[in-house]
C-alpha cells in the first residue's frame, strides 16, 4: 500500500491509496480517519482519490479475496496555512575590511585594483507549525556563497573579488515544511567614488584673544555609501552645527 502524499501541506490535499495482491488477488482497501484500525467490516472501502482538508491520521490496509489482511499502515496529514516569518537579515563584514562597509541591509564595496572582501548574511526566521524546511540564499553574479541552509542559524558567507561590479537587491527565501514561503532582500552596491564637499571654516574672527579658536567642520557627502566619516552620522558632520575649538600654537 502507498499514500501518494504525506506530512505537512498548505491547503487541501488529494489522497491516493494503492495495493496489489498475489494468490487470490486484491479484494479491497479499507481506510479510516478517526484513529481506529480498518477491518473487513469497519472503515471506508477505498474507491478512488479523496480530499483531506483538516489534520487527519489515515489508517489503511488491503484485503485479499480469501480474507488475508496486510498490517495496518498509517499516514499523518497535517496543515500549515501560514507563511514563515519574514526573514530578518543581518549583514556583517567577515572580517572587517576597509574596502567594504555594511549599512543596514546594504553592503557597499570598492572593486578593482586587486581588492576583495567577504561578508555574511544571517537570516532570522521561524514557523511555529510545520517549522522551517530551508532558507535559500541567492546567487550574486561574480560572487560565491549562494545556497540552501537547512539548519538554524541560517547564514551564508559571500566572497567578492576585484572584477565584480554587480549592484542591486538580492532575495532571501524562507520555506516551511508545508511549502509556503516568505522573502526579504539585501543590496550590494559598488562604490568607487570619493566623498566631496568637505570644508573647514573659522567661526568668527579673523582676530581672536585666545590661542584656542572655534572651527566649523563639514565632512561633505558621498553619493554611493553616504560618506564614511570619522566624526558621526554619514553625510553632514555633526560638527557643522556647533563650533569646535582647536588650539593654534604660536611661537
Amino acid at each position: 500500500n502507498d499514500v501518494a502524499c504525506g506530512g505537512w501541506y498548505g491547503g487541501p490535499v488529494e489522497i491516493e491509496l494503492d495495493a496489489s495482491g498475489t494468490g487470490s488477488g486484491l479484494a479491497e482497501i479499507r481506510y479510516t480517519t478517526d484513529g481506529t484500525d480498518p477491518t473487513t467490516t469497519h472503515g471506508t472501502v477505498y474507491s478512488g482519490e479523496f480530499d483531506v482538508s483538516v489534520a487527519t491520521e489515515i489508517r489503511y490496509r488491503g484485503f485479499d479475496r480469501v480474507g488475508n489482511a496486510e498490517a495496518v499502515r498509517s499516514q499523518q496529514i497535517m496543515f500549515d496555512t501560514s507563511e514563515p516569518s519574514v526573514p530578518a537579515l543581518t549583514l556583517a563584514e567577515a572580517p572587517a575590511d576597509p574596502d567594504q562597509h555594511v549599512s543596514g541591509t546594504t553592503l557597499y564595496y570598492r572593486p578593482g585594483d586587486g581588492r576583495s572582501g567577504t561578508f555574511s548574511v544571517l537570516a532570522t526566521t521561524g514557523d511555529p507549525q510545520s517549522g522551517i524546511e530551508r532558507v535559500t540564499f541567492p546567487a550574486i553574479t561574480g560572487m560565491t556563497g549562494e545556497g540552501d541552509d537547512l539548519v538554524s542559524p541560517y547564514e551564508a558567507t559571500y566572497d567578492w573579488s576585484s572584477g565584480v561590479s554587480v549592484s542591486g537587491a538580492n532575495t532571501v527565501t524562507a520555506r516551511n515544511n508545508a511549502g509556503l514561503q516568505s522573502n526579504s532582500s539585501f543590496t550590494v552596491t559598488p562604490d568607487s567614488g570619493a566623498p566631496t564637499g568637505q570644508s573647514v571654516d573659522l567661526a568668527g574672527g579673523p582676530y581672536f584673544t585666545s590661542l584656542s579658536v572655534p572651527l566649523a567642520l563639514d565632512s561633505g557627502s558621498d553619493a554611493a555609501s553616504v560618506g564614511r566619516d570619522a566624526h558621526g552620522p554619514r553625510g553632514r558632520d555633526r560638527a557643522r552645527d556647533r563650533p569646535r575649538r582647536r588650539p593654534l600654537r604660536g611661537a
